[in-house]
């Protein structure tokens, strides 16, 4: 069983730390058995079990995949129904499981806000939280970011970074917005990937994680809904459709926004809607653990979003993204090479933005001469055929891959590849600047 042991306000009331038993799956766990959520605002005024809701959230699908009970003093009764719903839909997408898990608990209770007119917004600044922005920006939502989610608590120099991209993102930086640091993605070991082959965040927490954590919030803020931008995805997955919109507490339920909408469709968007404005927003899309700027550029995410944004006729450059000197020779040869991983994810991905290339919109910057014939590689379809053949390669070699030699390091040995994320920086500054000087000579 996995027992809350109790929870603590420190911080000027601003923390709650959940400490925790673990009996009989100690080995899931890192050995200080609690993880704590910090918010701006005093939480005091919250009820028991309103404030159990971040810890049910986070904790309830590891009892699921281990087959353990899990015990709290006190539980929402809406939260209740609605982690049940949740349950079974998770049991559906891993059918493998058994999931012999009961939640058990002393109290239960009702809890409703007067008036839960107000809305919020998780927003990272990228493709699928500007789309959700556009399509709600008349509700004034409350927008919601996390220090400890995409960008780890370590972290810091991409954290000053976010927090700067924020306060001169317009209209942005004019919203209510709250911070929120946590180190829910800290508190479990390696073990816990393996049983889900995968990252334990992206196939199962995030979701659940990112939006019952904000519980305490909601009931201070009377937010009835809670919008979290869809991800285009066709698998199992830690946020979708239908497992967030079952997400409910008190007065309290969540959206899962535009998942009628593709990502090259969304891109779309963005670019119609800032298209005769003088001012584009930066979007922040690059998750590369080495980038120093907003967007690196050269990653597959920001290239295939720079080549999203070129297609549909906008300058990636303007939307903060820059572009290597011959972009879709790059993104060619960095799939050939495998610098960029062939994947069913990505095929689908590519695949759509190989559609609109075969609508042949003229570009809005200049490419070199050299570089149009790689652009008529993808309107012909010839990449994603290359990402075909390579994932057949690898199933055929190796089965199903997993997960990936950085990703171990850095789950099971964090501090030492802080270091080396550290090193990586400043090899890159070195070289930059080295490349800089040559140019000026």
């Amino acid at each position: 069983m996995i027992r809350l042991e109790k929870i603590l306000l420190s911080n000027n009331n601003k923390r709650l730390t959940y400490h925790f038993q673990c009996p009989g799956v100690e080995s899931y766990f890192k050995r200080k058995r609690s993880f704590f959520i910090e918010y701006e605002e005093d939480i005091s005024t919250c009820p028991a079990s309103i404030l159990t809701v971040p810890f049910l959230a986070n904790m309830a699908p590891i009892a699921w995949f281990l087959d353990a009970d899990l015990y709290v003093p006190t539980i929402d009764s809406t939260f209740l129904k609605s982690i049940n719903t949740i349950k079974a839909l998770f049991l559906h997408h891993h059918p493998n499981r058994n999931f012999q898990s009961n939640i058990i608990y002393d109290k239960i209770e009702t809890i409703y806000s007067e008036n839960p007119l107000k809305t919020a917004l998780l927003f990272s600044g990228g493709v699928d939280a500007f789309t959700s922005f556009i399509r709600h920006a008349k509700e004034s939502p409350r927008l919601i970011l996390y220090h400890g989610a995409d960008i780890p608590l370590r972290d810091t120099l991409q954290w000053k970074s976010c927090q700067s991209y924020f306060q001169r993102l317009d209209p942005i930086a004019t919203l209510p917005c709250s911070i929120v640091k946590t180190d829910f993605r800290e508190f479990y070991t390696y073990h816990l990937h393996a049983l889900v082959s995968a990252d334990w965040w992206a196939l199962v927490q995030h979701g659940l994680a990112l939006t019952a954590s904000l519980a305490p919030l909601a009931h201070l803020h009377g937010l009835g809904k809670i919008y979290i931008a869809s991800s285009d995805t066709d698998f199992a997955w830690g946020s979708t459709p239908e497992t967030d919109s079952a997400i409910r507490w008190a007065s309290t339920q969540v959206i899962n926004d535009g998942s009628e909408l593709s990502r090259a469709e969304k891109v779309g968007l963005i670019v119609e809607t800032y298209r005769d404005l003088p001012a584009k927003p930066l979007l922040r899309v690059c998750y590369s653990d080495a980038k120093e700027s907003l967007n690196c550029g050269v990653c597959e995410k920001c290239l295939r979003t720079a080549v999203t944004l070129a297609l549909h006729g906008a300058n990636p450059m303007d939307y903060g993204i820059p572009l290597p000197d011959k972009p879709f020779q790059y993104l060619f040869e960095a799939f050939q090479h495998g610098r960029f991983a062939s994947n069913p994810s990505n095929l689908r991905l590519w695949k759509q933005i190989e559609n609109l290339a075969a609508q042949a919109k003229p570009l809005n910057f200049i490419i070199p001469e050299s570089d149009r014939y790689y652009l008529r590689k993808l309107a012909q379809k010839e990449l994603s055929q290359f990402i075909q053949l390579s994932i057949e390669r690898k199933r055929t070699e190796k089965g199903t891959p997993y997960i990936n030699f950085k990703t171990k390091v850095a789950l099971q040995f964090p501090l030492a590849f802080s270091v080396y994320l550290g090193l990586r920086r400043r090899l890159s500054r070195h070289l930059t600047h080295h490349s800089n000087r040559n140019r000026l000579q």
